[in-house]
């Protein structure tokens, strides 16, 4: 059986991309997996678990960090990069390890890989688009980063990232060929649910992340009257935002924040509300090109959408006649186009959902995976 290695710097058990990599794979290669974490429950895997970094302190701390600056400084990007301690201890973990193929997850992954694999196949999943990943406060990063993709990304035998606009810009700046992986979660045997006519029910999840500008989806119930309520499913990652959007919304009894729910039940829970929403309005190219893993589980749980005008989710909106998209990212502007809604025009947009969630589902994307994984494989 050939054998393949799936790198990835995540939280192994709660990545559900590199999770499908698995569940597309493991039946027909055998399967190693390094990461951070636990091995995840019931993969037919071997699983080497990356240590976390310890932070350093005191003078260690501000010796790190002067050291940094001095070899950014001096753009000696690949020190930097070998001097990693989770790449130093993927190197040691695989170094006298043979694999037929190799899968890179994002692009900290990808030149280890590349080293293990030798005259090897990689196949390198981007993710999302990495030169436009930064600020340009953090002017050392953007370089370091425009120089691993364009040292490496060409080495890779075959590429996937997210959506079309990232693979169209992958393709300008590196002239490579990226296949589209989206993020969509497995298909659900749902139905639709009917809508309360007196009752509009909007429903979001995901991570409460600063950057994503989430007081948006607060100040959008301002403009909305009691009939509406939004119900939050929020992982406190950043712990001081969590507790700022709790206190945005306090006073407003439109708006509940409910105990999120493991990655597997977010479609069953979501499945009683009648639209998901997101306003994301784009601080960077991948935010402009957002496609995430929430827009497609909206259409799993057979729900309308509605969303500000991101062209990614925006046109598969449109095409597919799934819900409504706002003329700009403000509150009041996505507000208008939600009252405009019937209860009909709801239903009609949630049996849209139900219409396409096959389609849209994760099938596909396996699918994509298992032939771009032989194909690297038939290369060699």
């Amino acid at each position: 059986m050939q054998k393949i290695l799936i790198i990835s710097y995540s939280t192994i058990a709660r990545d559900p991309r590199v999770l499908r990599q698995i569940e597309a794979l493991e039946n027909k290669y055998a399967i190693s997996v390094c990461g951070y974490g636990e091995k995840p429950h019931e993969k037919n895997i071997a699983f080497y678990p990356v240590p976390h970094p310890v932070p350093a302190r005191g003078k260690a701390r501000l010796y790190n960090k002067t050291k940094g600056i001095y070899n950014a400084l001096l753009k000696r990007f690949e020190v930097i990069y070998w001097s990693k301690e989770p790449i130093k201890y993927t190197l040691r973990c695989f170094e006298d390890t043979a694999f037929d193929l190799i899968i890179a997850n994002d692009l900290e992954a990808l030149p280890v890989a590349l080293r293990l694999a030798g005259d090897g196949p990689v196949l390198f999943d981007a993710h999302e688009f990495y030169p436009g990943q930064f600020t340009r406060k953090r002017i050392f990063q953007t370089l370091m980063t425009k120089y691993l993709c364009k040292k490496y990304i060409p080495k890779a035998s075959k590429m996937m990232t997210v959506c079309g606009g990232i693979a169209n810009e992958y393709q300008r700046l590196y002239s490579v060929a990226p296949v589209v992986v989206t993020n969509a979660p497995d298909y659900e045997a749902l139905e639709a649910k009917a809508v309360d006519p007196g009752r509009r029910r909007i429903v979001h999840h995901g991570a409460a992340v600063e950057r994503r500008g989430m007081e948006k989806m607060i100040q959008l119930m301002d403009y909305l009257d009691d009939t509406y309520c939004l119900d939050f499913y929020l992982l406190p990652v950043h712990p001081e935002y969590y507790k700022k959007l709790e206190k945005l919304s306090s006073n407003n009894k439109q708006i509940r924040f409910l105990d999120p729910v493991r990655t597997s039940e977010i479609v069953i829970t979501t499945n009683k509300y009648d639209i998901g929403v997101y306003i994301l309005e784009p601080g960077n190219f991948n935010q402009e090109h957002a496609l995430p893993n929430k827009f497609f589980e909206f259409i799993q749980a057979r729900l309308a959408v509605a969303i500000g005008p991101s062209r990614e989710m925006a046109k598969i909106v449109r095409e597919n006649d799934l819900g409504v998209v706002a003329k700009d990212f403000e509150p009041e502007s996505l507000a208008e186009e939600i009252k405009k809604l019937s209860a009909e025009d709801i239903m009609r947009f949630k049996r849209n959902s139900h219409k396409v969630a096959k389609e849209l589902s994760a099938q596909k994307n396996k699918e994509t995976i298992a032939r771009l994984a032989a194909e690297c494989l038939e290369d060699t």
